[in-house]
């Protein structure tokens, strides 16, 4: 357990860790490490029947900010449709959670990023799961071939192929490393 106001980030040099950290997303939120590892890509972040969530319309105004937060409940109905028609209010501000926390994942690295790329959820009809690997997809242009990692337009090659089942790209200052 560290002193209070004691610097939290780990050594720049990454040689004198006694071990890895593992943090949630959240968790990570201004720190750095010289290699970070981002799993959990195919996580689902969806809205959830039965379930509180808060809702701010904006930050201009930080002296109205409590003022024009508002809660929303997704109830959970017998009825699968019913529910869905609550939930599909509330999947925006999921889909901008998620990509907040991704940013957040994946801007930790100091020099090494790793990222855990699960195969495609399979989804071919809305409302598609709201997973940060979609976003990668969808938003960010970042895709895997067989040898290459195609990132916003950008193509980058790789050594070694993808393993089918569990891929990973290592990104390292504008290069690419990949690994089964």
């Amino acid at each position: 357990m560290g002193l209070k106001g004691e610097d939290k980030r780990p050594n720049p040099s990454g040689a004198e860790a006694d071990g890895i950290e593992i943090v949630t997303w959240h968790g990570s939120k201004g720190r750095e490490w010289p290699v970070v590892v981002v799993a959990c890509l195919d996580q689902k972040h969806d809205p959830r029947g039965g379930s509180f969530s808060t809702c701010f319309p904006g930050f201009d105004d930080l002296d109205r900010v409590i003022e024009a937060a508002t809660l929303a409940y997704a109830p959970a109905f017998a009825a699968p449709e019913t529910t869905e028609r609550f939930l599909a209010r509330l999947r925006p501000e999921a889909d901008e959670t998620t990509r907040r926390l991704l940013y957040v994942a994946l801007t930790r690295a100091r020099n090494r990023l790793i990222l855990e790329w699960p195969q495609d959820d399979g989804a071919d009809e809305p409302p598609f799961p709201i997973t940060a690997r979609r976003l990668m997809d969808e938003r960010g242009g970042l895709s895997l071939g067989a040898n290459t990692v195609y990132l916003g337009g950008a193509e980058l090659l790789c050594k070694g192929p993808f393993s089918s089942s569990w891929r990973a790209a290592v990104l390292q200052r504008g290069s690419c490393q990949c690994s089964r």
